[in-house]
């Protein structure tokens, strides 16, 4: 039985998406970002498992096929806790990964995996202090409520939390998210050194790779 390969991912419309991006550069820039950064991080999914979308919207906005799942309500604690508790149900293993790291490295996504033959989860740090990675074997019941999610100790209080409850984490190599204008240069940056394969998020940017 195959691991499900989770996005988790908002609808790409105005000042719902990229806020901070859309305040210097406006919104029409920041929702064809995201609509991009949205199509890049689903395509590779498919190759690794059976790939579920994880949606925070109206259905009508997913840009291409997909079997979903509303978030619904809650913090982003309650949410992956619901989300990865029902992609569980009918697989061994289950990896969320959100839309803010466009393009990330396939061999991040084969450790993940590989890590999890070994481990009840794995994390994989952001450099902003959150993870742009979570893989889980198990669920512990309210794992989350803790967390101070949209801090620079999310990720490391999400481990701890797991660890707490008996669970082996496996660590990921560091890796960023788009969040802000400058992470912008170091995308453009990694798309040209072939560093990440994000197609649609490269039109936006108008790079070559």
């Amino acid at each position: 039985m195959s691991g499900r390969m989770v996005l988790f991912a908002k609808a790409p419309r105005a000042g719902r998406v990229k806020t901070r991006i859309a305040a210097r550069l406006g919104d029409d820039f920041a929702v064809a970002l995201a609509r991009a950064c949205l199509l890049d991080s689903w395509a590779p999914l498919g190759d690794l498992g059976d790939a579920l979308l994880a949606w925070d919207g109206d259905a009508a906005d997913v840009p291409f096929s997909a079997p979903i799942i509303p978030q619904g309500e809650g913090d982003l604690g309650a949410r992956l806790e619901r989300v990865l508790r029902h992609a569980l149900s009918t697989a061994p293993w289950a990896i969320a990964i959100g839309s803010d790291s466009p393009g990330l490295p396939r061999h991040l996504l084969i450790s993940a995996i590989d890590a999890l033959s070994t481990h009840e989860a794995v994390i994989g740090p952001a450099d902003d202090g959150g993870f742009y990675l979570l893989g889980l074997r198990e669920v512990p019941a309210r794992a989350f409520d803790q967390v101070p999610w949209s801090t620079d100790r999310a990720c490391a209080a999400t481990a701890t939390a797991l660890r707490a409850r008996g669970l082996r984490v496996a660590e990921l190599p560091r890796w960023f998210d788009v969040d802000v204008v400058e992470d912008l240069d170091r995308l453009r940056d990694a798309i040209r050194a072939r560093r990440v394969a994000a197609p649609n998020v490269a039109r936006v940017l108008g790079v070559q790779p």
